[in-house]
């Protein structure tokens, strides 16, 4: 039975962990893969696992969201997982047979060369990221922080050995991010399926087709959202594949992986954050929680912001001298977990409503605004043109969702979220090339610190009750 009287920062705490020491590893092993593996070829690993991703998006069919959706709904939750996982697993199935056979002239025009090996993990990706991803559903949903950050932890773990040992003693070429991908995502689904067993054991289970209409009901308008969410969130590797090369590719993805230094808040809070928040809605909980929640996220996020902005000067110490041209690139990237985050608790609206079309209009608006922007500024400035039109278009995305969510529940008030959203914006544009940059951030940090956390305080201890 899952324990509703935990204190909500213990909750959090316990989903947090993981993230937090799974991107520590990540951040710590940065210098050593940089020395192992040019931008060339991580360039290349990266745009592997991009692949996987957008097909992985397409074939869920959107049920992944049905199944958060209608779990705390379902009388029989087991059967849920099976309706939900049934049809992606058959897709995944036929596409990988499909990219298979069609293996020479997909791996030509995905990577610029003929790998046969290449395009068959790809096509094994495709099926263990559908598990995995149900897999994680399902302790997300009965809410075992602790587990979920174990595995979480176990899993950077295993891509880190993984990449370091194929890139140290067999090959420093895309293959080794290649590996240490596909066998992370096995050794998790795997160590998940032994913990949840029960929870896997469909042995006299057989399709229901009502529920799976009710569910694609659901998941379906999400497919199209979810495919303007991969433009959104994929668009700039797409743009620097088309019109760079895999090297500016390369040095692209390594800031990403120092903006991941904030992803870890958001794979944290929304992983703890989803599941509370529709629990509270269906316990019609007050309103004003779901604001004060709001608040001290906004007010944390945009002090961690200003702090890796602040900061990211010092990255080169950690990196190797090839990726030095990374940094500059990591302000803007910043605005893409920070403003995804932020949105989870002021774009609830739309999925309580189950108005999930609406979706596809906020994703069609910001994924539109990131193609323009990639269009515009990639030929031009490469990398750092792509981390601008990314970071823009997640301003974009966060307040068309927030706008449009809120002319269905004023679930929360937003003047807070717009100071917030002009002071980074601010960072994010003084610190591209400005030389006082950093003498007024010296200055203006101190006094942001100690306004915010009076300001936190004072929220905190206004409204926020302890138990969730």
């Amino acid at each position: 039975m899952i324990n509703r009287n935990k204190n909500f920062l213990e909750s959090l705490l316990t989903f947090s962990l993981g993230p937090f020491i799974s991107a520590l590893l990540g951040f710590l092993f940065i210098p050593l893969t940089t020395k192992l593996i040019s931008p060339v070829e991580y360039g290349k690993g990266s745009f592997f696992i991009t692949i996987v991703n957008l097909i992985s998006l397409v074939i869920i069919l959107g049920l992944d969201q049905s199944y958060v959706r209608f779990f705390n709904e379902s009388n029989d939750k087991k059967k849920l997982l099976y309706n939900s996982v049934f049809i992606p697993i058959l897709l995944s199935v036929l596409i990988g047979f499909c990219l298979i056979l069609f293996w020479k002239p997909l791996s030509i025009f995905l990577f610029s060369e003929s790998d046969f090996y290449i395009m068959f993990l790809l096509s094994v990706s495709l099926l263990f990221s559908i598990l995995l991803r149900f897999s994680s559903l399902v302790i997300r949903m009965k809410e075992k922080g602790s587990l979920f950050s174990i595995f979480t932890i176990v899993n950077k773990i295993v891509l880190i050995l993984v990449l370091f040992l194929w890139a140290k003693y067999v090959s420093d070429r895309m293959i080794a991010v290649v590996m240490s991908y596909v066998i992370s995502l096995f050794v998790i689904f795997f160590l998940q399926i032994l913990v949840e067993k029960k929870e896997w054991n469909f042995d006299h289970f057989t399709p229901s087709l009502d529920e799976q209409k009710a569910i694609l009901k659901f998941g379906l308008p999400l497919i199209v959202s979810g495919g303007l969410m991969w433009v959104l969130n994929s668009m700039d590797k797409i743009a620097l594949r088309a019109w760079s090369d895999f090297e500016e590719l390369g040095l692209y993805s390594n800031a990403f992986r120092i903006a991941g230094l904030l992803t870890v808040i958001q794979t944290s809070f929304t992983t703890f954050w989803i599941p509370t928040s529709y629990r509270w809605y269906t316990e019609k909980v007050d309103y004003n929680k779901f604001n004060k929640v709001s608040e001290i996220l906004t007010l944390v996020l945009t002090l961690v912001f200003i702090l890796i902005v602040w900061l990211k000067g010092f990255f080169r110490f950690f990196i190797d001298e090839s990726y030095y041209d990374s940094i500059a690139m990591v302000s803007f990237l910043l605005f893409m977990p920070l403003m995804y985050t932020l949105s989870e608790t002021t774009g609830l609206g739309i999925s309580f409503s189950k108005k999930s079309w609406l979706s596809i209009l906020v994703a069609l608006i910001a994924s539109s605004t990131n193609i323009v922007g990639n269009y515009i500024l990639v030929p031009r400035l490469g990398g750092i043109g792509a981390s601008i039109s990314t970071g823009l278009s997640f301003i974009v995305f966060f307040w068309a969702r927030t706008i449009i969510s809120n002319r269905l529940m004023k679930l929360v008030k937003i003047k807070l979220q717009i100071i917030a959203t002009c002071i980074m914006l601010l960072f994010a544009c003084f610190s591209y090339g400005n030389s006082e940059f950093i003498e007024l951030s010296k200055i203006a940090l101190p006094l942001i610190v100690i306004v915010s956390i009076i300001l936190i305080y004072k929220i905190k201890y206004k409204g926020l009750q302890t138990n969730v």
